[in-house]
């Protein structure tokens, strides 16, 4: 009977120790700080409310542009996604949360010899935790 109970009382032991996974990319602190994270007072603000003019540029060029934000709330900003209008548009996320008052930067890759020659306007979808959330971010220029 004795072999029960210490049988019983290890698996609870090793039950109770077995860590929480957290997403990769992600801190241990800053896992646990998003747990909680309430989300009805995230906000973010696009600097330079979130439109790039490059212009003019040749055929082939690759256009790349940092799309700077501000989390302007008293809780971690998650970036979940940037979707984009075409294949020609490649973005890069930030892979860990953005601290309240903290800035930081969605890179967006345009590739114009994937495209059409003329005016292009390329939109990217940014969804974030935030209320104000999805936030759409534009490139646009005459590709020759």
């Amino acid at each position: 009977m004795h072999k029960v109970y210490l049988f019983c009382f290890l698996g609870l032991l090793c039950a109770c120790t077995i860590p929480e996974k957290k997403p990769v990319g992600y801190t241990q602190k800053e896992y646990y700080l998003t747990k909680g994270n309430d989300t009805s007072t995230v906000l973010i603000q696009l600097l330079n409310n979130g439109k790039y003019d490059f212009g003019k540029v040749n055929f082939g060029t690759v256009v790349k542009v940092a799309f700077r934000f501000k989390n302007i709330s008293k809780s971690l900003l998650l970036i979940n996604d940037a979707t984009t209008s075409c294949g020609c548009t490649v973005t890069t996320i930030p892979p860990r949360p953005v601290f309240p008052d903290g800035i930081d930067s969605v890179i967006v890759s345009f590739d114009t010899g994937k495209g059409n020659r003329g005016f292009q306007n390329k939109v990217v979808t940014l969804r974030t935790n935030a209320r104000n959330s999805p936030h759409l971010l534009t490139l646009y220029g005459l590709v020759e």
